[in-house]
């Protein structure tokens, strides 16, 4: 299609790499949280569909409620959307999107701690 690319393939590539991570780690918890695998399916349905219309992907965060839009940093699909346009599009380079790499590990990091303390609760009995 010869869409010109501005940024860094391999800082891209990075990031993904980090979104993966965050990524992965929410599919874990939800598989902790499910006890089948139609729960998990729907709960894939209930969680990460809405995560990835959110994220600014598909339609700009501008355009969604006002009290919803700050929930959205909660996201990492949000960071990830916001790192990839800025390499993408407009060349930026790690001193420009590093907060946005740090804020999808932290979230993906946040969301594995939880997947252990409900997985060891739960091979505990409790």
């Amino acid at each position: 299609m010869q869409v010109p690319f501005a940024g860094s393939e391999a800082l891209l590539l990075g990031g993904t790499v980090v979104y993966l991570f965050a990524a992965a780690s929410i599919g874990i918890l939800l598989g902790i949280l499910a006890r089948t695998m139609a729960q998990f399916a729907l709960l894939i349905l209930l969680v990460i569909m809405p995560m990835m219309l959110l994220s600014g992907g598909s339609t700009p965060v501008e355009s969604q409620p006002a009290w919803l839009q700050p929930l959205t940093w909660l996201l990492p699909s949000r960071h990830y959307m916001d790192f990839a346009i800025s390499i993408t599009y407009r060349g930026a380079d790690l001193s420009m999107v590093w907060p946005e790499f740090l804020w999808t590990f932290l979230l993906g990091g946040a969301f594995l701690v939880l997947s252990l303390v409900l997985f060891r609760r739960s091979v505990a009995g409790g």
